[in-house]
């Protein structure tokens, strides 16, 4: 039986710490800062090209071919998950995915990237406060009705 030379040990443990680099937390959550960066930069940069409505739905369709073939097996594994939820998906889809990325490529063919950026950085107090107006408080780590 021949044993694996040193070098052979050495390039295997290079191997095994470069693939856990690569799902590293760190790494994801910076490659998902810089997406999010190059996608208000291209949607800048594209308001004289293409409508910002058109620019979501291709943004959208070409995410939807990529991710499709990796998706499928989970898709058709929850199917009916999937059918029994599909008017919640569907509101989800509608209000977050069309109506919001609308919103901010309507705002960026208006708009500096940077104002845009900040929109989308505050949203969420936007949102908690108009819940708090709308009579919903948050107490205790839940949502709760006042009232």
């Amino acid at each position: 039986m021949r044993r694996p030379s040193v070098g052979t040990s050495e390039r295997a443990i290079a191997w095994r710490r470069a693939a856990a680099w690569l799902v590293s937390p760190y790494l994801l959550l910076g490659l998902a800062i810089l997406f999010w960066a190059g996608n208000f930069v291209v949607g800048r940069a594209a308001r004289e090209v293409i409508p910002p409505i058109a620019f979501n739905f291709w943004r959208w369709t070409i995410a939807l071919l990529v991710l499709l073939p990796f998706a499928w097996p989970e898709i058709v594994r929850t199917r009916h998950v999937i059918l029994r939820e599909w008017r919640i998906l569907a509101a989800l889809g509608a209000s977050g995915t069309s109506a919001f990325r609308s919103a901010v490529y309507i705002e960026l063919s208006q708009t500096e990237a940077i104002n845009a950026a900040l929109y989308l950085a505050t949203s969420p107090l936007f949102y908690g406060a108009a819940l708090v107006l709308a009579g919903i408080l948050l107490a205790r780590g839940q949502w709760l009705r006042r009232g």
